[in-house]
């Protein structure tokens, strides 16, 4: 067993579940025009800000004691989630 075999396990693990959930969004979102319309809120930004969000989770919760960090910021997200 390598020293980083359940690390790549786990980010590949994360990977998966984060690309079929853009995936996912994708195929609901494509379909509606209004969904690219609204600054913020099309599927690439909602995509992105998702896959980041599952893949913290999932490492945080395999390794509670390491640190992540990323390009998009969270608070930013609900700010524009919650546009109208």
């Amino acid at each position: 067993m390598s020293a980083y075999e359940a690390e790549i396990k786990a980010v590949k693990e994360a990977a998966r579940t984060a690309s079929y959930t853009c995936l996912q969004i994708r195929n609901d979102m494509l379909g509606t025009p209004e969904a690219m319309e609204k600054a913020g809120k099309e599927p690439v930004t909602i995509a992105d800000y998702s896959s980041q969000a599952i893949i913290h989770r999932y490492l945080a919760e395999q390794f509670p004691s390491d640190r992540t960090i990323s390009e998009e910021r969270a608070d930013d997200f609900r700010r524009i989630a919650s546009k109208e």
